[in-house]
């Protein structure tokens, strides 16, 4: 099988199983993996090493109807309704 380089811009999809992979080989190259983090309760952008640094299904606060997320500030932020076609969440 051949390999297509990935030039900028390039859009990629990658299947959850094979993310860790790409952490490695770009941490292995002296990249720094950015992405978005759980800290102090807030979730902010920060440097990740692993996909278990992600913030997948992270809810501070819920009431019937309606989910907050605090920012750094430590304000809390109400969560909008998705529009459109309401896609299966995984949280």
């Amino acid at each position: 099988m051949s390999q297509t380089p990935i030039r900028i811009g390039d859009k990629v999809v990658f299947s959850y199983e094979h993310l860790q992979s790409l952490f490695n080989s770009l941490i292995k190259r002296s990249f720094l993996v950015i992405g978005p983090t759980v800290l102090d309760s807030a979730i902010v952008y920060g440097e990740l090493t692993s996909v278990n640094e992600l913030p997948i299904g992270f809810v501070k606060d819920n009431s019937p109807g309606i989910v907050t997320m605090k920012n750094l500030l430590g304000t809390n932020r109400i969560v909008d309704m998705i529009s459109g076609e309401q896609l299966p969440r995984n949280c």
